[in-house]
């Protein structure tokens, strides 16, 4: 009676873990060199990422838990619950990242997109990411194409004024607005939707499309944007390609704002696959970035706040940023990679005051390891 109560502890518990799957990936930073003309050079190492993935499937259902472990005061990036109730149609809700980008990694480097820059470029729209969700995706990949339709809101909050909810909270005129990790969000004082069509004509082709409306009740205007993305993945080579339009206005008390702002974002890579180990390849990325800056001198203080006078002057300022990385990948073992490369920026600034444009040029360098596990 004993053996036959272990072996069907056994076979339940057996059962009871297959429903679950933990994922990690860690990013080191092995050595990194950066010039920045008109400042001193300097040599980094340390780790770039570090994420741990929880999966769990039952059946119709399934969840993800995305730990963002690397040093984010957000721990959780990441919770959502998934139900397919037909082969063509899955709901998505929780916490996580709106289908738009494609964010395809460079060479040996993260994109603008995602950050990675010497020379800051100043656009405002990053991954549109830590969103909380509802997603109704229509298709499959291996139907030939599939569409996501998402309704979000962000996970960060707006500290409102406490005798007046339409407003911020403002320590003086000239505060920088706070925010609130918050569980939820109010769609009576934000709201976005999202939708994105894929083409996927074989297993190795993939043709985008996508658009973004965001409102805000404290911003002059809406946000909105699109993007168009390609992805060819052979086992000879990758061919990718992106662009990314943004319009973005914000409260002239918010930490990065502008009254009007124009975001131009294009990616285009190359990848060789010499051997099964060994990969050489190039990812070219653009920034043009306009930005109308509002004026303190339009805003009625008594009443509102009128932004931080350093940068609400009412001018214009322009940004075209240049960035090139070539390099090799190298992999280690079937889940362990070697990414080394050389980056070249260039950007032309043209800002406050200034009637010519300015270019600044940065050289860099880096080797990193990637490890899935």
């Amino acid at each position: 009676m004993l053996r036959k109560i272990i072996l069907i502890s056994s076979m339940t518990l057996c059962a009871f873990a297959a429903d679950f799957k933990v994922k990690g990936f860690v990013a080191l930073d092995l050595l990194n060199l950066e010039k920045v003309e008109g400042q001193e050079g300097s040599i980094g190492l340390g780790y770039g990422t570090a994420d741990v993935k929880v999966y769990f499937n039952q059946e119709d259902f399934s969840a993800k838990i995305k730990l963002d472990i690397d040093g984010s005061t957000d721990l959780m990036e990441e919770v959502l619950v998934m139900y397919r109730f037909d082969e063509n149609y899955k709901m998505t809700f929780g916490k996580g990242k709106i289908r738009f980008h494609q964010m395809h990694y460079g060479i040996s480097d993260i994109t603008y997109t995602d950050g990675g820059y010497m020379i800051n470029t100043s656009h405002s729209f990053r991954d549109q990411d830590r969103k909380y969700l509802a997603n109704l995706e229509i298709g499959r990949r291996k139907n030939g194409y599939y569409q996501n339709i998402t309704f979000f809101g962000n996970s960060q909050s707006i500290k409102r004024d406490r005798d007046d909810a339409s407003k911020p909270y403002l320590s003086s005129n000239s505060g920088t607005i706070e925010y609130t990790q918050e569980k939820t969000f109010n769609s009576k004082y934000e709201r976005g939707l999202a939708y994105q069509f894929n083409l996927t004509p074989d297993y190795e082709t993939q043709y985008s499309i996508a658009a973004l409306y965001y409102w805000r009740d404290i911003d002059p205007d809406a946000d909105w944007a699109f993007d168009l993305a390609y992805n060819k993945n052979t086992e000879s080579f990758e061919v990718w390609f992106e662009y990314v339009f943004a319009y973005t206005s914000k409260h002239p008390n918010d930490k990065y704002t502008s009254k009007k702002q124009y975001d131009n974002l294009i990616q285009l890579g190359y990848l060789y696959r010499l051997t099964d180990k060994l990969a050489t390849g190039i990812n070219l990325e653009a920034s043009f970035v306009r930005k109308q800056h509002h004026d303190k001198n339009n805003y009625d203080s008594s009443t509102s706040g009128y932004g931080q006078s350093k940068y609400n002057d009412g001018e214009t300022s322009k940004f075209y940023s240049y960035k090139a990385n070539p390099g090799f990948q190298y992999k280690l073992a079937q889940r362990a990679q070697l990414n080394y490369g050389l980056i070249f920026e260039r950007q032309y600034r043209n800002v406050t005051g200034k009637t010519d444009l300015e270019y600044y040029n940065a050289y860099g360098a880096n080797l990193s390891a990637s490890f899935w596990f």
